[in-house]
């Protein structure tokens, strides 16, 4: 065992990190087994699968507390030392977060092989790393405030932070990662969103060649030259529309261009069926009425298809437009299915935002390494999310009851209850660690003999 000198002290360096063998925690390092020729020498390799483990333990990327959940000693000045080098690892010049996008990309064409089914869903989404506290990061952008974040510097609608970019390939049932990109308005490689979109759609056919795919996307993306962009490419989308637009309809042998919600009112809604809505907590059975129209936009020679739909007890008004042409009820419903499955993609941002793995939380003021911070975040994050094709159905339903799983029908087992239940395993460790190093360890293992 090596010693670290503090002044007249010499500290022992207990190892860091001996668990991955243990538990679930080796189907983490089987995961995370892709990234090792990503790096140039084994060292950081081991620094990175050490730090994506902490990110897990501690539930934020704050370096004390990744360093905290990754070492088992009972010295507190330890956690000091490997948050240092924890530090010096985002600082490193040998490599940058491309080089850990890398493997994800890699990781997600083997999740998603060739020929899976007609089209691949890709999910486009920006979300807000938002700083209402910060001053001193580096390019810190002005973004328009969600109102769930409140600080002294978030006025008027505005924050400071930072854009998060991503597109999410959804498999049957799996999620992969086929772009990823923290954005700040002020770096010198910045052009604009709409460069960054047209980068992340290359992006995810070149990962994902051989497969159609589909776009689906919120209304952030409505815009024309993202419209033109995906058709000229060959591909589908399906987007939602603002509200206070305009489209051009034929009208006897002309063709006007009236707003958006005029034309919506007027379509009749025929086709009605319920789906499943989640309102406060609670599973609702709603109603959905569902019409199709062909129009056209300006500038743009091809129609599009237009599907309005109503979910009648949720308060949801969908205006989605799609270049894949609608001609009968099923290809409707299909394309609102496909919306759908991207509103359903919202948890995974709640995840990574808020209860979960609280990515906004990062408290290191160097641009690059806030990127490469927030890539261990969606490392770690990807494992939850697809936790099923690591476990066996007896390992997943301990980690479950490990998590707090309660058994309801109700209940859904999402990566909440896994992230919880890794938790309780990396504590687990840690406390064992330190109770062994005091001789505790004996009476421990006697005590769990009377439960």
């Amino acid at each position: 065992m090596t010693k670290i000198t503090v002044g007249a002290e010499r500290i022992a360096c207990d190892p860091v990190d001996a668990t991955f063998d243990a538990l679930f925690l080796a189907q983490l390092l089987d995961y995370l087994e892709s990234f090792r020729g990503a790096f140039p020498d084994k060292r950081l390799y081991r620094r990175i699968a050490q730090a994506v483990k902490g990110v897990i333990g501690a539930g934020a990327p704050i370096i004390t507390r990744i360093a905290a959940a990754v070492i088992q000693s009972e010295d507190p000045r330890r956690t000091f030392h490997v948050s240092k080098r924890y530090y010096r690892l985002l600082r490193n010049p040998r490599f940058d977060h491309q080089q850990l996008l890398k493997p994800i990309y890699a990781h997600t064409r083997e999740l998603l092989p060739e020929k899976q089914s007609d089209y691949v869903l890709v999910v486009l989404d920006f979300s807000n790393l938002e700083k209402p506290y910060g001053y001193r990061f580096e390019d810190l952008s002005t973004l328009k405030a969600s109102g769930l974040r409140v600080g002294p510097r978030c006025r008027h609608g505005k924050v400071p932070g930072y854009n998060q970019l991503m597109a999410l390939a959804l498999g049957a049932k799996s999620v992969g990662l086929v772009f990823a990109k923290t954005i700040s308005y002020l770096t010198d490689d910045f052009v604009s969103l709409n460069r960054e979109i047209f980068r992340a759609i290359r992006y995810a056919r070149a990962i994902l060649t051989g497969h159609k795919l589909r776009f689906v996307c919120d209304r952030g993306f409505d815009d024309e030259k993202t419209f033109a962009f995906v058709t000229s490419l060959d591909e589908e989308f399906v987007i939602r529309l603002y509200h206070d637009r305009t489209v051009l309809v034929d009208e006897g042998e002309a063709r006007f261009e009236r707003p958006l919600k005029e034309v919506a009112d007027e379509i009749p809604c025929r086709i009605r069926f319920d789906a499943w809505f989640k309102r406060r907590g609670r599973w609702r059975k709603s109603l959905v009425t569902l019409g199709f129209a062909q129009v056209w936009l300006p500038d743009h020679e091809r129609p599009y298809s237009l599907v309005v739909s109503h979910v009648h007890g949720v308060d949801q008004h969908w205006m989605l437009l799609t270049n894949v042409p609608i001609t009968n009820v099923d290809q409707a419903r299909e394309i609102w299915l496909n919306y759908r499955r991207r509103w359903r993609i919202e948890t995974t941002f709640r995840f990574l935002q808020r209860d979960g793995l609280r990515w906004e939380d990062f408290r290191v003021l160097d641009f690059e390494a806030i990127r490469r911070l927030i890539t261990l975040v969606l490392i770690a994050a990807l494992f939850l999310l697809n936790i099923r094709l690591f476990l066996d159905e007896a390992s997943l339903r301990l980690l479950l009851t490990l998590g707090g799983k309660q058994g309801l029908k109700s209940e859904r087992d999402g990566p909440y209850l896994a992230l919880r239940g890794l938790q309780k395993v990396i504590g687990c460790f840690a406390t064992l660690a330190v109770l062994k190093r005091h001789g505790q360890l004996d009476a421990l293992l006697l005590a769990l003999d009377d439960l």
